[in-house]
């Protein structure tokens, strides 16, 4: 049975792995009756945030910040979206490292991420990523093994290695769910975990906040007009939905 939920999954995937993410996601959704929309910004950058019941947006990590087309779409879409139920995933390799200066950096990718969004999101967590040796070239192939060798990480160049955590990521889902009206006891408890530790969770420095308000003055200068949420134009991209 349906449940009459329009659920949007962004991401903008390089090598696959937030995209896989986001078929998990879309697959529990189905499951308790919920439409699940797919969109990769990267190549969908017109797919709409308006009038759905909520929005998860997934973005990986590379080179210390994510997809530039990810944070160009959440800027479009900022008014949208903070009067959306939203959850934000930030994933990184970091985010499987235990080390308290790790913890923190990943801290802040996860904030960086609400914050491009609105700093509204019900859910904000991190995931660990993968190590996709097979999809990078050459050059990204030996500086990633010299990153994952001192992170005690796979240095093995002939096989990739995924360090998701996939029942993290169907608890994110349960999360959603709730989010979206289809909740489950799971869903609630997830929901009031994630509110609980971004109250817990230390704040930013003055200096990241700044750097990160630049950043986005920055892309605000180039893509506003050609925000379809800005110009008050349907999306002109057709994106499937999945069902």
């Amino acid at each position: 049975m349906r449940s009459g939920a329009d659920v949007l999954i962004i991401h903008a995937s390089r090598h696959g792995h937030s995209g896989r993410i986001a078929e998990r996601i879309a697959e529990r959704l189905q499951a308790v009756g919920a439409d699940a929309e797919i969109a990769d910004v990267r190549h969908q950058p017109d797919v709409t945030a308006h009038d759905r019941t909520a929005v998860v947006v997934i973005g990986s990590i590379h080179a210390g910040t994510h997809a530039e087309e990810l944070l160009s779409w959440l800027q479009c879409w900022r008014h949208s979206l903070t009067s959306t139920p939203l959850a934000v995933v930030s994933v990184s390799l970091k985010a499987t490292s235990e080390r308290p200066a790790d913890r923190a950096e990943v801290g802040r990718y996860v904030a960086a991420l609400q914050d491009a969004a609105g700093g509204t999101a019900a859910i904000a967590e991190p995931l660990a990523g993968a190590l996709q040796y097979s999809q990078y070239a050459w050059i990204t192939r030996r500086m990633l093994r010299k990153i994952a060798e001192q992170a005690g990480l796979s240095t093995d160049l002939s096989r990739d290695t995924d360090y998701c955590d996939w029942a993290q990521v169907d608890r994110i889902a349960q999360g959603v769910a709730g989010l979206a009206g289809c909740a489950t006891s799971e869903a609630g408890a997830l929901v009031s975990a994630a509110a609980s530790a971004r109250a817990a969770a230390p704040s930013e420095t003055t200096s990241v906040r700044a750097t990160r308000s630049c950043r986005a003055r920055r892309r605000g200068s180039s893509s506003t007009s050609r925000c379809p949420a800005n110009r008050g134009i349907a999306p002109s991209v057709k994106t499937t939905k999945r069902r």
